[in-house]
């Protein structure tokens, strides 16, 4: 995406899917990458990719001042992200990632990463009886960044591997 460019992608109701797929594999999915992208998935969609980040801001040693900011709001019983490989919820320089799981909503991925790296900054809220992202592999809050994971309200995080706070 350009800098200052804006997106938005909504998958709303039973048997709504979006499944991205590039030769017969899971590819990835960026929601926030130089600009400003939201990804809505509510009432039943769901949406299947590959590694995902949400706000993938600048490498540290570009020049840019622009903030990429991501927002992912996983909502309703239903409701599924699957990704099948890494997440990263605020990424790189100027990166600023959101991921709300609310309702009864499902994430599903392997690692996983909230506030990546230097000057990025990510949160991740799980609220709601029935709300859960469940990871196969670890789970890294603040690896050089700033990261913030609220679990609230019945809400449910389950890792699969190990968990790091402060990792930096």
């Amino acid at each position: 995406a350009n800098s200052g460019s804006h997106g938005l992608a909504t998958v709303t109701g039973p048997g709504s899917q979006w499944n991205l797929f590039q030769q017969g594999k899971l590819t990835e999915l960026i929601i926030g990458g130089y600009g400003h992208g939201t990804l809505q998935v509510a009432a039943g969609g769901v949406v299947s990719s590959g590694s995902s980040s949400i706000g993938l801001g600048n490498a540290e040693s570009e020049s840019g001042t622009t903030q990429s900011v991501g927002v992912a709001t996983i909502t309703g019983h239903g409701s599924q992200w699957n990704i099948a490989r890494d997440l990263v919820v605020g990424h790189r320089f100027r990166g600023s990632g959101t991921l709300n799981v609310t309702e009864g909503g499902l994430v599903t991925s392997s690692d996983s990463t909230v506030g990546s790296d230097n000057g990025a900054e990510g949160v991740v809220t799980i609220t709601g009886k029935g709300s859960h992202w469940n990871m196969s592999g670890n789970l890294v809050v603040g690896r050089t960044g700033h990261g913030t994971l609220n679990v609230l309200d019945d809400g449910l995080v389950s890792v699969h591997g190990t968990t790091e706070i402060g990792a930096g």
